[in-house]
């Protein structure tokens, strides 16, 4: 079921957030209180369970702009929302207003859905009042949606939900620390996992090279492997290691209850992890083990594709950013509507702005021969 995208603009600009990158590492811990039973709604704390996860490959090399075009653009697409997601900022009362925008922005996709929209009102009435992996672990429209945005690369929902991406970043950078006083190096967790036969092939020919899950992951500490029936694809089971402390992505152990009284025990990674592809052993025809190494914030390959973007990117902010990089893709059809969109959520009297994506609207039209338009948006 698709989202059904609203034509209205926010409340809130996109240049009242501040996306300035910062060298500050230190995590800051959001105003939450502790997790708290609620009878007021239904909720299902097991599906996320079997959420898509979304990959993408890369060479491991030593990366430069020239080599943009030939990497796999999802890859570099979620790499690049990753960087304007965590250098997203806004005061307190722009948080609030972002809050009400959102849990309107879902009302609308789930108009005749009960169940939701109880979940939706008391989102938006007690959001403070549990945590945001809470909230992704406890609730389906926060995953639904997400899961949707990843899937088919809405940019409206990525920056309506862009405040509470945030938000569970911070929150795992926070619990990581504890995970890792908790819990002996290395870590090793497990997620089931099943690819078409191409899909494989390209992990099994890119061992030692550079794999990414867009999404937010989740994997628990034992796991066997899961055998289907269907002969179209490959089991495959992700072990995935943890060896360094200092990782590249955040990550979390957490426990949820469910409605049984027992406890969910989990790790929640956020969403572009990067692993190394390392070993792969085949347990049966058509299933096999694939060994995944998280990638430490010092990793050369990571540290050196990240400088590449920031770099790609340095003359605009925010979600601009990802627009410009997709223009120096030559992905011009994603870059206009990226700025499409974001226009859109740009308020009438944020000139400056919707001046800035006429000139890069007529500079895509350039590039596409349509000149007579590319002169009519330069005049606006």
């Amino acid at each position: 079921m698709g989202i059904t995208i609203s034509k209205r603009q926010s409340c809130v600009s996109v240049a009242q957030i501040d996306y300035e990158e910062t060298t500050v590492s230190t995590p800051v811990a959001p105003n939450y209180r502790i997790h708290k039973k609620s009878q007021n709604v239904k909720r299902d704390n097991k599906q996320y369970l079997h959420d898509s996860l979304l990959m993408s490959i890369i060479p491991s090399s030593k990366y430069a702009s020239n080599d943009l075009k030939q990497l796999n653009q999802l890859f570099i697409y979620w790499m690049m929302v990753k960087l304007i997601i965590i250098n997203f900022k806004c005061e307190r009362e722009v948080h609030k207003e972002l809050l009400k925008n959102l849990a309107e922005f879902s009302r609308k996709y789930y108009l005749n859905n009960t169940n939701e929209l109880k979940l939706i009102d008391e989102f938006e009435q007690n959001y403070y009042g549990h945590t945001p992996i809470w909230w992704y672990t406890m609730t389906n429209f926060i995953r639904c949606m997400l899961n949707q945005a990843f899937e088919t690369k809405d940019i409206e929902i990525l920056i309506e939900m862009a405040f509470f991406i945030k938000d569970l970043y911070q929150q795992l950078k926070i619990l990581q620390m504890n995970t890792l006083k908790t819990n002996k190096l290395p870590i090793i967790v497990c997620r089931n996992h099943q690819v078409t036969n191409e899909e494989f092939e390209n992990i099994k020919n890119n061992k030692g090279n550079l794999l990414s899950f867009n999404n937010f992951i989740i994997a628990d500490s034992d796991q066997e492997i899961q055998s289907h029936s269907n002969n179209l694809m490959i089991n495959i089971l992700f072990r995935i290691r943890i060896e360094s402390k200092r990782t590249s992505t955040p990550f979390a152990y957490f426990q949820n209850d469910n409605d049984s009284g027992d406890e969910q025990k989990s790790f929640i990674f956020f969403m572009h992890c990067i692993f190394r592809i390392a070993d792969m052993k085949q347990i049966t025809e058509r299933s096999w083990e694939v060994d995944l190494t998280l990638t430490s914030n010092n990793d050369e390959q990571v540290i050196c594709l990240t400088d590449v973007l920031r770099q790609e990117t340095r003359e605009t902010v925010g979600w601009l950013r990802l627009a410009q990089l997709m223009s120096g893709m030559g992905d011009f059809d994603q870059a206009k509507y990226i700025h499409n969109k974001i226009f859109e959520l740009t308020p009438e009297n944020d000139i400056s702005t919707r001046a800035r994506i006429y000139v890069e609207l007529g500079n895509i039209d350039n590039e596409f021969g349509d000149y007579k338009s590319a002169n009519t948006r330069y005049e606006k």
